[in-house]
This record gives C-alpha cells, structure tokens and sequence, in this order.
C-alpha cells in the first residue's frame, strides 16, 4: 500500500488539484478525470476512517477493481486498489475515486443548502 499525507482539512478524502498532484502524477489524474467523467465509479461508501469504491476498468470488464483509502491513527492516509499499479503507487482508479467522492460530497452540500434556504424561507413567512 502507497501511503501519503493529505492537506489539513477537516475531510481527509477530499483534495484540491494541487494536493491531488502531491500524490499522483499527471498521467494517473488525466486517466482518473477520465474515468470519472465516464462515470466508472459505479459504488462509492465511508466511514469516519476508510473510503470504499468499486471502480470499472476497460481492461477488466468481467469484474470491478475495489479500492479502499483508509486514514491511519495520525489522519493519514493508505491507498489501495485491487489493480496492478494500486500497490506501488497512486493510480488512475484511486483518483476516480477521490474525484467522485468530491463530486458526492459538492452534490450533497448542494442539497442541503437548497433545504436549509427552503427552511429560511419558511420561518421568514411565517412571522
């Protein structure tokens, strides 16, 4: 398993551009955009310490690669992918991953300030 440090942020699974390119490199990010864009995550789950994914590969079609990002005691993170390359180092479905995991989190964000506004709303016309 690749081990690396994230940003301090309070979400140890999400990373900006710039800490993605401190743990991958150019062709693995390309590749994992890609992939996500294609929407090759096709299940994604967390808990307080490990990020799960399936992620599909053109190369594997009869089965999906499973990935696990688990955050050691000191909030650092471990990087696993059942692919060849996801043992050495970080590779294009580990970053699928972090890219989809972002894109939930934007979207769930997005939800719940649309409630949080309708509820605003509400409150403020019924005084």
């Amino acid at each position: 398993m690749a081990t690396h440090t994230t940003l301090d942020n309070k979400d140890p699974f999400l990373f900006d551009h710039e800490a993605l390119e401190q743990i991958a490199d150019r062709s693995a990010i390309s590749q994992g955009l890609m992939f996500f864009k294609e929407n090759r995550v096709i299940s994604l789950d967390r808990d307080e310490s490990t990020l799960w994914a399936q992620v599909e590969d053109e190369q594997r079609s009869d089965f999906p690669l499973d990935i696990e990002i688990v955050c050691d005691c000191d909030g650092k993170p471990r990087y696993h992918c059942t692919c060849d390359d996801g043992v050495d180092m970080i590779c294009p479905h580990l970053v699928a991953t972090l890219y989809a995991y972002a894109d939930y989190c934007e979207t769930a964000e997005g939800i719940l300030s649309a409630t949080d506004t309708a509820i605003s709303d509400r409150i403020k016309r019924s005084r």
